[in-house]
This record gives C-alpha cells, sequence and structure tokens, in this order.
C-alpha cells in the first residue's frame, strides 16, 4: 500500500530502567492493532470517526516508543528507495448501488509500491492497486458482472521521527464493470475520481527479525488502511503479510449515470520490500 516504508535497521538498543516501559509500549501498540481490525465490523459511518481517533492515538504511540526502545529507522537521506510487491489472494470485494449490495469473491492481484526519499526528511511515492471480482450475477442486472477498481496514489511523505512519517496526496480511482447482457462481454467505460488524501505510516520492531507496520489515510468519500507483520530476510529484503482495507465511495459509471456506487476491498497479502 501507498505506505512509504524505507527501514534500515538501527543496531543498539536501550536497556535496564526502560524494560517496564518497552512491555508497556508493546502492549499499546497489540491494542492500537486490534483497534484497525474492529473497523472490518462497523457501520460506515462509525468506521470512520472510529479512524480518526485511532489515527491520533497512532501518532501519540509511535512518537513515545522512539524514546522507549530500538526501532528500525526510516531512511530518507537523498536517493534511498524501496518497492513493495504484494500479491493478494480471494479479497472480498463489496460493490453498494443504492439499496442494492453484493459481496463478490476477489480474484488474485498484485500491489506495489514504489518509495524515493528526495533527502530533507522527504519521499515521494507512486503505488498502483487494481482488485478485481471475479464474474458472477447481480447488483446492475441479472447478468454475469465483473468490477474492477483501479487505484492509483501519488504522496509525499515527511518523516517525523525514527517510527512514523505523515503523508499527504492524490488517490487516483476508476471503478470499471464488465457485463454480458448477450453474446460477447460489454466493457463500460468508467469515470476517473480524484481524492485528496492525508495519514501516516509507522513501524515498529517487536523483536528478533520481527516487525510491524501500520498505515492509514482519509479522503473525502475515501477510507484505507492496512496492518501488518515484517520479517527481515537479509539486509535490504523483507517478508511481509498484511491486512488491508479500502473504500471508495459515490463512483460513477456513465453508462449508469443516475446511480453512484460505493466500493470496499478487504483482504489479506503477501510479499517483498526491496530496498537500494
Amino acid at each position: 500500500m501507498f505506505a512509504g516504508q524505507i527501514f534500515r535497521k538501527e543496531e543498539t538498543q536501550s536497556r535496564g530502567s526502560k524494560d517496564v516501559k518497552v512491555y508497556d509500549c508493546q502492549v499499546a501498540i497489540k491494542i492500537a492493532t486490534w483497534q484497525f481490525l474492529y473497523f472490518v465490523h462497523n457501520t460506515k459511518f462509525k468506521r470512520r470517526i472510529d479512524l480518526k481517533k485511532f489515527l491520533f492515538a497512532f501518532i501519540v504511540i509511535m512518537m513515545n516508543s522512539s524514546t522507549l526502545m530500538a526501532s528500525p529507522l526510516m531512511d530518507y537521506s537523498a536517493g534511498a528507495t524501496s518497492v513493495d510487491f504484494m500479491l493478494r489472494s480471494s479479497a472480498d470485494f463489496t460493490v453498494e448501488r443504492g439499496t442494492s449490495s453484493k459481496t463478490f469473491a476477489g480474484d488474485n492481484v498484485y500491489d506495489l509500491t514504489v518509495t524515493k526519499s528526495i533527502g530533507h526528511k522527504l519521499a515521494v511515492q507512486y503505488a498502483a492497486y487494481n482488485p478485481q471480482t471475479t464474474i458472477e450475477r447481480a447488483v446492475i442486472s441479472s447478468y454475469s458482472n465483473q468490477f474492477t477498481l483501479q487505484n492509483k496514489e501519488f504522496n509525499l511523505l515527511y518523516k517525523v521521527n525514527n517510527n512514523i512519517a505523515l503523508f499527504a496526496g492524490l488517490s487516483d480511482n476508476k471503478l470499471k464493470f464488465d457485463g454480458d447482457p448477450g453474446p460477447g462481454i460489454t466493457h463500460y467505460a468508467a469515470e476517473t475520481k480524484k481524492i485528496w488524501q492525508y495519514g501516516l505510516s509507522g513501524k515498529q520492531k517487536l523483536g528478533g527479525k520481527v516487525s510491524l507496520y501500520e498505515v492509514g489515510a482519509l479522503g473525502k468519500n475515501l477510507t484505507a488502511w492496512k496492518v501488518g507483520l515484517g520479517y527481515k530476510l537479509t539486509k535490504d529484503v523483507e517478508f511481509n503479510v498484511d491486512y488491508r482495507y479500502l473504500q471508495v465511495d459515490k463512483l460513477t459509471i456513465p453508462a449508469f449515470a443516475a446511480y453512484k456506487f460505493d466500493a470496499t476491498v478487504k483482504g489479506v497479502g503477501a510479499g517483498l520490500t526491496v530496498k537500494f
């Protein structure tokens, strides 16, 4: 996801009198993670309100934790680059149109993020994610339906400390619909919905080679977050497993201009982060 995670290992770790604080910080981070997972079971309204509360709590936790324990250092020196490549399998993809709603099984899709530091605690980022449903019936008609949500992001990140970065940017979203009202497939053009978003990403070492990372973003008609674990394979390669959630509302397909579509995609992914 859009996370901007260019991290290097910090070699030292404080001990002694700070051990209790280290434990308290780890507990706080675990609680924050469960807050993220709780969003899945809430209504849209409650989910948006809780996410704002979480973002505030997450900032406090991460900013304090940098003084309590060793953590990966985000390398924002000029030229540092990371590439995140994830495979997402069988994600749930829900499309709503007015009072009609249908949850599809998702096809296997790829999730790519490239982040490059430009120095002065700043980095630029490009991300692409194109979740697609399996071919099923309902939502628009009784014919076969297939939806694709094309999501691209262009972000500017600012390093706050060794654990957290803030970002702002443009989220480019397009919902495509393929229908089968007769022989052959009809491809319906989609309008692009551009949404300004803001958010944060953070990473915290849990112990050994394992780290916790979390990302959250908000925008008008957009809610996005993911939480995952990373395992350091080599100095510059990390294996990641995470859960991602993306909701974009009021999308338009001109052929069905009388309706607005809400798309929600969620599911587990696994992949690699490579740093240069």
